[in-house]
């Protein structure tokens, strides 16, 4: 209990100590408001009486220290003594009195609480009289009584209310007072703070000018107020003048509702002065000083591009200062300025400036343009003004395009041939130029090999790195990847421009892929193709056979009809138009195609040089199955038929029959020519697959020698590659003898006994169970029987390789031997008909046209026709299974036969010497097959030696192609050997250049030559390039290198020849080898001289005519033969005297 009521007594002391602060508080703020108005009293009173009596220094002296006393009298009394109250250092009421006041203000308490704490306080001094429990009880129960009353209403607040209230009033007052009389307030306060000086008195009337002297810019409003105290005028005069100006200028002015006087100069423009008057009153004159800001009277901007644009300097004046360029470029700025500048800067719209150097009232600095931004020029002059509302000018940055990179060749994705070798033509564009072209290439797909997930780079070399756009050949070599069929390699190109300010930028092209196919994929291909052109062929064949049939019904019907010609017929003749067409669509879809496979057969080297040498002879056959001549023949005839003509229609029927009879037959050899081929590539490819096979079992039989047999791993590596060789023995077993009956469908042509005994010797090494042996001895890990196994399998393999070689060479002297049999017995059968022909041509010359020999000689003439058109048709026999029937020949057969026709129709007319004239000319005819028929029987016989032919003329041409762009390039680095300063020449590159100039001279004397050759052997027609421009343009490039003026010009000249070889060797899509010479020991032969022969007897030139045959058939010299010719034409021309 005793500790509780201690708790309570000071608790009720705390609250005590709370409500005497608080009431201290209270007190205080009541004094500072009471001070506060006092203080303001005081110095309105001061003010006012300053105002109104303009008292004297004494007077204001005792103002002011009278205020100052009352101040400080008022500031201690009720601020200072609230404050020392508050703070204790006066003592404020006991708690007694506080107990007293608070029970006057609860009556329900009274002086209860005071009564309580006096006894409580006092008990042990009480105790001998009072009851100390008592006295605790009571006091515990005044303490609950008195807990929750807020001792604070005890306060009384309502003097602070009102005082608040009535300081607000005066304060508003004064503020209002100071408003109103804002000069004479301020005047008065002024003069008695400085009490001790003396003040004239102030007139009844002053004027107050603002803004006084001033300074202001050109061209701005100055407002003008002037302020009137004391007796205001309802008017004031302005008068105001520009210096250098006699007179003023007035304005009457009245008071505004502010009670100033108001007006402006407007768009000032020179100093000016100025003042304000009244009749009672003058101001004061004052000056505004007008002063000028900086301008920019010239400005001037170079614009430096980077370097690694070749750009040239740009100049751009204030007219045009937005500047475009390139990053990187340097923007030189010249500025010239209306007055000595302090500085100037450049000021971006990112807050980031440039100071310019400054010199007077000139500025220069230089800027690297990085970025897209807006700039403005800033100047400030010496007296620290700066120009206003500056121009904003815009920096942007063109940009430096990306560059681009192709691959134009091969631009595809594609099979890699057995050379593994790539030509790239890679073209290139950018607008400035490049730094670096790469090669990116990784093996993609390994049977072997784990595949690279990174690209390896190969740089490729530029020759001029600074043109904008750049093609350039590659020749990219893969034989040191060591690549084995069935790998996949992956490849782009990546160049890099030149930019040097930000850094190259660079381009990818697309990724292609190339792929090392296997041998049997490549013949797989080829065969593939082989059969698909054969059926499509066939088709076609008996597509011209329908032809055929409709074109002699169309034919048979316009002899019916002759003087009407009707819808029908012409809607039938558009029909034949377009199926022939279609036809020749057909044709050029299997010429494309059979292209591709001899390209793919050359590039792969898949056949043998007398193989591939037909395949080109056939293509040349192929491309004359497009002969345009029929589709004419239709034309024409469609035309005649609108015309009405009908003698032109039976020519144009006529000529459509011949035309498409010499279609069907040239298709219908071309089918069987490629029966026959594909037997000798179908040999080939079993040959060139026996070779590799057995090229593969030798290195596998290395490969176990050295492995050791504990080598699980390896040994199961082994056995599969072991297991791979068994399949492809296998499938090589199969296609020799698919291939056996494919030679059965010719088996008078084909060595059957040969290629029987072939397949037979193949079957009984048992080849295949060899390796499956050697594959299990390998698992087993009996090393040494499995090497025995594999060298048996590898002897067969020679043993096979041998076999089919002899097949193939037993072909070969088959064909060749049934040929040059059946050709040389046609061409004793040609010889004859020439001279049944001579012999007729004789008897007919001369003959009188009325006699009866006409009838007789035209039967003669009849029967040498019949007997020619069968030979004819035993050489189209012939032409089916060799190329040595050429087109020529059939058209000088054409040409025979035409001339003993129209021979005729002159006998029919009795005209003997135009009868011997087309005799003579058919005769010619004759002897030209002769000729030919007896050089082709020599090229057989010498396997084709001593010819030019189109292969050889085609492969010369693709070499003297390969030499040009070498030659090429080699002329674009010279041009880079110079030091790019002058036109002068260095010694190296004069050098070079006589060098270039003397190997592109030797290429012209290459061409031309090659030029005569072609034409003497008749082929020139055949060339779609213009040897002798290409010529004349090697000429011009030569003469070009000799004087060291290799221009653009001379460059475009060398690729424009290059282009044109290739164009000339790929229009005729045909190669020929090189042939090797044997040379043998010169030998002493002694022989007797033939007899002489008699020329003027018909027998003496009939054995001469044999002579110069056989002579033709030794094959001498090209001179030699071009003499024996001459003298056979000669001979021609020559006539038999009569006797």
């Amino acid at each position: 209990m005793t500790d509780n009521l201690s708790i309570y007594y000071t608790n009720l002391i705390k609250r005590f100590d709370k409500l005497r602060k608080r009431e201290n508080y209270i007190r205080l703020q009541y004094g500072i408001l009471i001070f506060i108005t006092i203080l303001l009293i005081t110095v309105t009173t001061v003010s006012l009486l300053e105002f109104l009596f303009n008292l004297s220094t004494t007077g204001r002296t005792v103002l002011f220290f009278s205020s100052i006393i009352i101040s400080l009298i008022a500031f201690a009394f009720v601020v200072i003594r609230p404050l020392l109250f508050l703070m204790g250092y006066l003592k404020s009421q006991s708690n007694y009195n506080i107990a007293l006041r608070i029970g006057n203000y609860y009556p329900e308490i009274r002086d209860r609480l005071l009564d309580a704490l006096q006894l409580y306080e006092n008990k042990n001094l009480l105790k001998d009289h009072y009851s100390t429990s008592l006295v605790d009880a009571s006091f515990n129960d005044l303490y609950m009584q008195t807990e929750n009353l807020d001792f604070n209403k005890i306060i009384d607040l309502t003097p602070l209310r009102k005082t608040a209230k009535r300081s607000i009033i005066i304060y508003g007052l004064f503020i209002l007072f100071m408003l109103i009389f804002p000069s004479q307030f301020s005047g008065a306060l002024y003069r008695i703070a400085n009490f001790n000086k003396p003040f004239t008195t102030a007139p009844a009337l002053s004027l107050y000018l603002e803004p006084g002297n001033t300074e202001v810019l050109r061209g701005e409003n100055v407002p003008i107020l002037i302020r009137a105290s004391g007796r205001i005028p309802v008017s004031i005069t302005f008068a105001f003048r520009q210096i250098g100006q006699v007179d003023y200028e007035y304005l009457n002015l009245t008071e505004n509702e502010s009670g100033t006087f108001k007006t402006e100069i407007p768009k000032i423009k020179s100093s000016t002065e100025y003042y304000a008057f009244t009749n009672q009153v003058e101001s004061e004159k004052y000056l505004i000083k007008v002063i000028d800001r900086p301008l920019i009277r010239r400005l001037q901007l170079t614009i430096t591009p980077p370097g690694y644009t070749r750009l040239p300097v740009q100049i751009l004046d204030e007219s045009n200062v937005d500047i475009p360029a390139y990053s990187g470029s340097r923007a030189s700025f010249e500025i010239a300025a209306s007055k000595n500048l302090s500085y100037t800067q450049l000021k971006f719209i990112d807050s980031t400036h440039l100071s310019l150097t400054t010199n007077r009232d000139q500025a220069k600095g230089t800027y690297t343009i990085t970025k897209n931004t807006s700039y403005h020029i800033e100047l400030k002059d010496e007296d620290k003004l700066t120009n206003i509302d500056p121009v904003e000018y815009n920096i942007r940055i063109i940009p430096d395009e990306y560059p681009s990179v192709e691959i134009i060749v091969p631009g595809k994705n594609l099979d890699l041939t057995e050379e593994k070798k790539l030509d790239l033509l890679i073209r290139l564009k950018d607008d400035f130029g490049f730094s670096q072209l790469k090669l990116a290439y990784r093996l993609a797909q390994s049977k072997y090999e784990k595949p690279s997930d990174e690209f390896t780079f190969i740089t490729i070399p530029l020759a001029d790195k600074n043109q904008n756009q750049i093609e350039t050949w590659y020749p990219w070599d893969l034989s040191p990847l060591h690549l084995v069929p069935e790998d996949i390699v992956a490849y782009y190109v990546e160049v890099f421009d030149n930019d040097n300010v930000n850094g190259p930028k660079s381009s990818r092209s697309n990724i292609f892929i190339i792929r090392l196919p296997s041998l049997e994929e490549v013949f797989a291909d080829i065969s593939d193709i082989h059969e698909k052109s054969i059926e499509s062929m066939q088709n076609l064949f008996e597509e011209t056979k329908q032809f055929k049939k409709e074109l002699e019904d169309l034919a048979r019907e316009m002899r019916k009809n002759q003087n009407n010609i009707d819808w029908q017929q012409k809607k039938k003749a558009e029909e034949m138009l377009g199926r022939y067409n279609e036809m020749k669509r057909k044709v050029d879809d299997i010429s494309r195609s059979f292209d591709e496979m001899v390209k793919k057969m050359d590039e792969n080297k898949l056949v043998t040089q007398e193989t591939m040498e037909k395949y080109l002879e056939l293509q040349r056959l192929m491309d004359e199955l497009k002969n345009p001549e029929l589709q004419d023949a239709l034309r024409k005839l469609q035309e005649m038929m609108k015309q009405m003509s009908l003698d032109q229609m039976k020519n144009a029927t006529e000529q459509i029959q011949m035309t498409e009879t010499q279609f069907r037959q040239n298709l219908e050899r071309t089918i069987e020519l490629l029966k026959r081929i594909h037997i000798e590539l179908k040999i080939d490819e079993l040959i060139k697959r026996t070779e590799e096979l057995s090229t593969e079992q030798e290195m596998l039989k290395e490969a176990t020698e050295k492995t050791n047999k504990a080598d699980e791993k390896k040994r199961d590596e082994l056995a599969k590659k072991q297991e791979d060789l068994e399949k492809k023995m296998k499938n090589l077993q199969d296609e020799t003898a698919s291939l056996q009956k494919k030679m059965e469908e010719f088996p008078t042509e084909m060595p059957l006994e040969q290629m029987n005994k072939t397949l037979e010797d193949m079957k009984n090494s048992q080849t295949d169970l060899k390796m499956k042996m050697a594959s299990s001895n390998i698992q087993s890990g009996d090393m040494n029987s499995a090497q025995k196994s594999q060298s048996e399998a590898q002897k067969d393999l020679d043993q096979m390789k041998n076999n089919l070689e002899a097949t193939k060479m037993a072909l070969i002297d088959n064909q060749m031997r049934q040929i040059v049999n059946q050709m040389r017995k046609q061409l004793e059968n040609i010889i004859e008909l020439s001279k049944r022909e001579e012999s007729l041509k004789d008897a007919t010359k001369g003959l009188d046209p009325n006699s009866q020999k006409f009838r007789e000689n035209a039967q003669r003439q009849y029967e040498i026709m019949n007997d020619l058109t069968n030979i004819a048709n035993e050489l189209n026999e012939v032409a089916k299974k060799s190329f040595a029937i050429s087109p020529e020949m059939g058209r000088e057969i054409g040409n025979a036969l035409k001339e003993m026709s129209d021979a005729m129709k002159s006998m029919e007319s009795r005209n003997p010497n135009a009868s011997s004239e087309r005799q003579t000319r058919a005769m010619s005819s004759l002897n030209q097959i002769a000729i030919m028929m007896q050089s082709a029987i020599s090229s057989m016989m010498q396997g084709g030696k001593g010819g030019l032919g189109m292969a050889g003329l085609m492969s010369r041409l693709q070499q003297m192609a390969g030499m040009q762009g070498s030659l090429n390039m080699a002329t674009r680095q010279a041009t880079g050997m110079g030091d790019g300063g002058g036109e002068l020449l260095s010694a190296q590159q004069q050098a070079e250049y006589q060098r270039l100039a003397a190997q592109q001279g030797a290429l012209q004397k290459s061409i031309e030559e090659l030029a005569r050759e072609a034409k003497e052997a008749g082929e020139y027609s055949r060339l779609l390039g213009d040897l002798d421009q290409i010529a004349k343009d090697m000429q011009e490039v030569q003469s070009d290198l000799q004087q060291g003026n290799v221009n653009p010009n001379t460059l475009q000249k060398q690729e424009r020849i290059f282009s044109r070889l290739l164009e000339s060797a790929r229009s005729m899509r045909e190669r020929d080898y090189e042939k090797r010479r044997r040379a043998d020991p010169g030998k002493d032969v002694v022989r007797a001289s033939p007899s002489e022969i008699d020329m003027n007897s018909q027998e003496g030139k009939n054995k001469l005519r044999q002579e110069l045959l056989k002579a033709l058939e030794n094959k001498y010299t090209r001179d030699y033969e071009e003499l024996i010719k001459k003298y056979f034409e000669q001979l021609e021309k020559e006539e038999i005297p009569q006797r």
